[in-house]
């Protein structure tokens, strides 16, 4: 079977979407300086919950920043930028993450504030657990070599 996803596979897929907006993507501490023309994108909120021991049930908030390219003149680059957000991540609200399961995009939120753009939304993902867990051992042990 597929292996089970992690956070790690999860946040990857997301990236990997997000590249399609043609900007350099980063997961980096804003604290520690930012770049323009560039999106930011967190895990902020993390719930794993378990369902009858047969699946994961999880809800991940993903918070995203973009800081645009002009501190002042920057209207139509910010709203350029949430329409494509949000085509990307609520048109699309099925958002596939391996060929079994599916995250359910939910709750999105987009702000804008002192000429930077926020754009937030929660991820929604139940996933059944793998059968066999020492296949999956396997596995990691070959990957790793």
């Amino acid at each position: 079977g597929v292996d089970m996803l992690t956070l790690t596979g999860i946040a990857e897929k997301i990236i990997a979407k997000a590249r399609e907006l043609n900007c350099p993507i980063m997961s980096k501490d804003i604290k520690e300086g930012y770049d323009k023309q560039t999106l930011y994108i967190y895990f902020e909120n993390v719930n794993s919950n378990d369902y009858m021991q047969k699946y994961i049930e999880r809800k991940i908030s993903v918070a995203t920043v973009y800081f645009p390219a002009d501190d002042r003149k920057n209207t139509l680059e910010l709203l350029e930028m949430q329409e494509e957000l949000t085509r990307m991540f609520v048109k699309g609200s099925n958002f596939p993450l391996n060929d079994d399961v599916c995250g359910q995009i939910t709750e999105t939120k987009s702000n804008t504030r002192d000429g930077v753009l926020t754009f937030d939304f929660d991820m929604y993902i139940f996933e059944a657990y793998d059968e066999q867990p020492h296949e999956l051992m396997e596995n990691l042990e070959i990957e790793g070599e």
